[in-house]
């Protein structure tokens, strides 16, 4: 049985559609580990059975196109510390849908990452076998490409009040972001609000969610912080503190091993290799050290280049205009 306790901190979800994930995995990689980020929903991934990818730390569900070729799709990036369960996933031309199963406040929740491409168009029974796949807690983020003025888009398009009308009718409620999320680059466009999240957990779960201007695409990510435990996965059990420096305990281990010894009795046959079991771990406990919690893991090790944070934050000036 698992005794590890429900984490008491917020669970911190970012929502993104990047485009193209492969060009953009440094710069989302960085944003995650500077915003202590939990739970990545990514769509438009562009990614096929092939794509490698690159997110240490974190572990990767993907729900790709079912035409096998680099465009649309879903993932979710879930931290190794959260204890969670991949679902089966859903592969439709007009939906691709990813799932997992974390604990949220003791209730099993499900998590999805959800893109619906423009083309084709999605009926209302699809609309309905997704939620009811999705359980009776859930929380769902993605890029519908559905407008409607009640969740703050410019305008209602005819896939926008099919959702509403499933929303209420499905019982579950939406929340959305106060900003634009999708900036099109064509001059005839503007900009409007398109990636949105569907949940059925209580309204008593406390919540907010914020525009974020920290990564680019023609779209930018919201950040949904729900004040909720989730179970972390317990500690691994482990001789170091943390990161070993492994010159330093060779040297350790060297000064410390006796080869000299005597090995005629039994007695002596069965002391040594204990002996040197020990040697071993107070050499390892000796030259590792335990990190800073305070200081987010691998933060310089995968930190973005001084010339592309500077034209971020142009980026993001230019859009707060």
């Amino acid at each position: 049985m698992n005794t590890n306790p429900p984490n008491t901190k917020s669970l911190k979800i970012i929502l993104w559609n990047a485009n193209g994930l492969k060009q953009n995995e440094l710069e989302l990689l960085h944003l995650l580990i500077q915003s202590k980020i939990d739970i990545a929903l990514i769509t438009e991934t562009h990614y096929t059975s092939s794509t490698n990818y690159f997110f240490p730390g974190f572990q990767v569900y993907k729900a790709n196109h079912p035409d096998g070729t680099a465009h649309a799709g879903s993932a979710i990036l879930v931290s190794n510390q959260i204890q969670h369960y991949p679902l089966q996933s859903l592969q439709l031309p007009s939906i691709q849908a990813t799932n997992i199963q974390i604990v949220l406040n003791h209730i099993p929740t499900t998590l999805s990452s959800v893109y619906c491409p423009p083309l084709p168009a999605i009926t209302p029974p699809q609309i309905e076998n997704f939620r009811n796949s999705l359980g009776r807690s859930f929380i769902a983020g993605g890029d519908f490409n559905a407008k409607n003025t009640q969740w703050g888009s410019r305008l209602t398009n005819s896939r926008g009040r099919l959702f509403l009308d499933n929303i209420q009718k499905l019982g579950c409620s939406f929340i959305s972001p106060n900003g634009p999320t999708y900036w099109p680059t064509h001059i005839n466009r503007q900009p409007d609000i398109l990636n949105f999240f569907l949940t059925s957990i209580p309204k008593h779960i406390r919540h907010k969610i914020q525009n974020s201007c920290e990564i680019s695409s023609d779209h930018t990510p919201v950040i949904l912080e729900i004040n909720g435990s989730t179970t972390y996965k317990p500690p691994r059990s482990t001789l170091a503190k943390g990161p070993v420096n492994w010159e330093k305990f060779s040297t350790i281990l060297e000064n410390n091993t006796n080869l000299k010894i005597s090995l005629k009795t039994s007695s002596e046959i069965e002391i040594a290799p204990q002996d040197f079991v020990n040697s071993i771990k107070a050499a390892i406990s000796d030259s590792s050290f335990t990190p800073n919690p305070n200081k987010p893991p691998n933060s310089n090790q995968y930190d973005i280049t001084l010339n592309i944070k500077t034209l971020i934050i142009e980026k993001r000036r230019a859009r707060s205009r």
